[in-house]
């Protein structure tokens, strides 16, 4: 479901130039001084920022900043964790804290950033203006906007409007996925006993004996019907046993 975001839509592209070119900044910043990142040694190489810039960028093609299927399972693991210090119980396993679940690569970030300069340079605002979008969208649940008050000001105000927004679709999805696990159950209770179906559904005896009629004509011309009198005598034989009401509601 694609998030609609006002600031995004009111903003120049020089404002959104700005914002992508801070973000690359302090994320780049970041990178160098959070391990496990500024223990690469090329990255503690870099004596200015445009130097890092370089190193980063090349550093992304091979693949360092990516999240590893490991780390992603351990990331989403519901279990609890071992701290060093036990807590008041003598138990030294507690449940995670909701920030250790979102996600602290930057891989796609770096992607996106990549491609909005390449769009700019090639003077295609209309694709920079979507993957500007996508960009923050997905920063958005990075580990970095846990805290969004600690975010640089140029787009803190605009990654706390995309979070409120998912708050407000929050309640939609929710109702959707029960909706929708429901209808798997019902599917899966009533997948291989029509008959209970049809009483659940509050369908006579009659109704069900023509649904039965039905499917066994359904199955009799299952094979290939050779001529096109046999595909009319057989439509003939299910109009004639057709209910003239709905049997469905």
């Amino acid at each position: 479901m694609d998030t609609v975001v006002e600031h995004s839509e009111n903003t120049t592209v020089g404002d959104q130039i700005k914002i992508v070119y801070d973000l690359e900044r302090y994320i780049f910043e970041k990178i160098y001084s959070t391990p496990p990142f500024n223990f690469n040694k090329s990255i503690r190489m870099a004596v200015d920022f445009e130097m890092l810039k370089t190193i980063i960028y090349a550093l992304h093609d091979e693949g360092l900043f990516k999240e590893s299927n490991e780390d992603r399972v351990k990331r989403l693991c519901k279990d609890p964790v071992q701290v060093p210090i036990p807590c008041k119980k003598g138990d030294n396993k507690v449940e995670k804290l909701d920030f250790e679940y979102l996600p602290k690569h930057y891989h796609e970030i770096i992607s996106d950033i990549k491609s909005y300069r390449s769009a700019i340079e090639t003077k295609n605002h209309t694709q920079a203006k979507i993957i500007y979008k996508s960009l923050l969208q997905q920063y958005s649940k990075h580990r970095d906007c846990y805290v969004v008050e600690l975010l640089p000001e140029s787009f803190q105000n605009t990654i706390d409007k995309i979070q409120l927004s998912y708050l407000s679709q929050e309640p939609d999805e929710i109702k959707e996925k029960a909706y929708i696990d429901f209808v798997k159950e019902f599917i899966k209770k009533y997948e291989y006993d029509h008959v209970s179906l049809w009483n659940a559904l509050n369908f006579s005896r009659q109704d069900q004996n023509t649904l039965k009629e039905l499917s066994f004509l359904s199955f009799r011309f299952i094979g290939p019907l050779k001529n096109k009198f046999a595909i009319r005598q057989r439509n003939s034989k299910i109009r004639s046993l057709k209910p003239k009401k709905n049997i469905l509601f």
